[in-house]
């Protein structure tokens, strides 16, 4: 799951290595949003913005790179958790499932249907993650958050 929040903020981490380097530093900040009071973490360097929501299946929900939002944004911020809206997280699967099963490694998965008969999307788009900790130096921002996901028999 790490990979995925590293793999998301790769793009963000190129553009503030670039700013510092022509004299602009990043900043990072958390704020509860007034709306639904999930957490929101903001992230700027130069003229990028991003924002991420860890109480909403750490939706990256924003990014605004020299005045223009580059992504479609919900109507609410009650509406980013899911798969709709940003740059959600679809683990493990990021399409569909037929039928909700799969093989793998002569054993069959079974998913709870959620799209018809078939599984879609994943089961940590909407879920409420741990933010870590959010850090900024003159050099770089980090954001850390995680999900801890049991896989049991049945579930």
């Amino acid at each position: 799951m790490r990979s995925n929040s590293l793999v998301r903020l790769f793009l963000f981490m190129v553009v503030c290595t670039m700013s510092s380097v022509f004299g602009s530093e990043p900043s990072v900040n958390a704020s509860t949003d007034p709306e639904t009071g999930g957490k929101i973490v903001t992230a700027t360097c130069g003229k990028t913005t991003i924002k991420i929501a860890p109480d909403f299946g750490c939706n990256l929900f924003s990014i605004v790179h020299d005045g223009t939002e580059l992504l479609g944004q919900a109507p609410s911020t009650k509406e980013i958790a899911g798969f709709h809206y940003g740059n959600p997280i679809l683990y493990p699967s990021p399409n569909r499932v037929r039928d909700s099963k799969f093989e793998f490694g002569g054993k069959e998965f079974q998913f709870t249907p959620n799209d018809g008969k078939n599984f879609l999307h994943g089961i940590v788009h909407s879920a409420k993650w741990e933010s870590g900790s959010e850090a900024s130096t003159k050099t770089d921002d980090s954001i850390t958050v995680h999900f801890q996901l049991k896989f049991e028999p049945g579930t």
